[in-house]
């Protein structure tokens, strides 16, 4: 059994690490097109969107599936002690967890469950930098009640518990037994543990709980308002789903100082000319082209060639009877 998924997720992540490796050779040309035919660069937002998160959370869970089942496998024959089963355990339940998290992967497929998906994916860069600004809030607290309270209150005894404790309060739990575990030996020391208590409590929950839901709602009504008036688009998006018009793109057309007519056809022929269509399709195929070495029929630049050698020798017909 433990061979069998040992071959399994090593045959998963040989895939995943495959096509992260041709992403990656699809972005490098995606890169160098943009640059020579438009001067310019793909943003890191854009360049990421070559990079397929799910395919790392799987290479991650395949590594550490194998792992906890090679080390099980050799502590089921005594070639290991009993305490390599912590690291086994480890490993298996960590992969299994990601497993998991890559079933969301297949929800998306669906509308209902793909809001949920995206509403994290948005309001997760502003959830990290508001925790990072509580984090330092937080931390102040733990230090605070730690150094002044430490002697006279249990919770407080230590750094560890001190946090313990202060995440327990902005849950709403325990609290009568924090007010009421305060030693009344110093008056001073008890009326500041009260204003301390009070002052945390009445932060974290009503100002910083609220404003953290909040941010989560807000990319919830975003992504709802995307479903009604669509989805923004970047500029690489719109090059490859293309406009409508395809004579009005190859009016904007420029070709680069540099470049010879015959490449300027080809390029015609590659993106903008009516006979091809600036799809999803054709920019993949081009560059999957200029990957493999491989090309495609010249059809449409040898019809392009011939109607200008028609109209070539149809002006010289009318300036001779002229």
């Amino acid at each position: 059994m433990n061979y069998s998924v040992i071959v399994i997720c090593a045959l998963s992540l040989f895939l995943c690490c495959r096509a992260i490796y041709r992403a990656q050779q699809l972005k490098t040309e995606a890169v160098i097109f943009f640059r020579n035919y438009f001067n310019k660069d793909l943003t890191i937002q854009e360049r990421l969107n070559f990079l397929n998160g799910w395919y790392i959370l799987i290479i991650v869970n395949d590594i550490l599936i194998i792992i906890g089942s090679a080390v099980k496998e050799q502590i089921e024959n005594k070639e290991l002690q009993s305490d390599a089963w912590d690291i086994c355990s480890t490993c298996l339940g960590i992969g299994n967890l990601f497993v998991w998290f890559g079933v969301l992967r297949y929800l998306g497929f669906f509308r209902t469950y793909n809001v949920l998906i995206l509403t994290l994916k948005r309001a997760t860069p502003n959830v990290l930098r508001f925790l990072f600004c509580a984090i330092l809030i937080y931390a102040g607290f733990t230090f605070c009640g730690w150094l002044i309270l430490g002697p006279y209150h249990m919770k407080f005894s230590s750094l560890s518990t001190t946090s313990e404790c202060l995440f327990a309060l902005i849950n709403g739990d325990d609290m009568f037994a924090t007010f009421a575990a305060m030693t009344s030996k110093s008056a001073f020391l008890w009326w500041f543990c009260r204003f301390y208590l009070y002052t945390f409590i009445g932060l974290f929950i009503y100002v910083v709980l609220s404003l953290f839901i909040a941010l989560i709602m807000d990319a919830y009504e975003t992504i709802k308002l995307y479903y009604t008036e669509g989805f923004p688009r970047s500029a690489l998006e719109e090059f490859i789903i293309g406009p409508d018009d395809v004579n009005s793109s190859t009016d904007s057309y420029s070709p680069q100082d540099g470049q010879t007519e015959s490449q300027n056809i080809h390029a015609c022929h590659h993106y903008q000319t009516p006979g091809r269509k600036i799809s999803a399709a054709g920019v993949l195929d081009t560059i999957l082209e200029n990957i493999c070495g491989c090309s495609t029929p010249t059809q449409p630049v040898v019809k392009l060639s011939v109607s200008r050698q028609l109209s070539t020798e149809a002006e010289s017909q009318s300036l001779i009877i002229t």
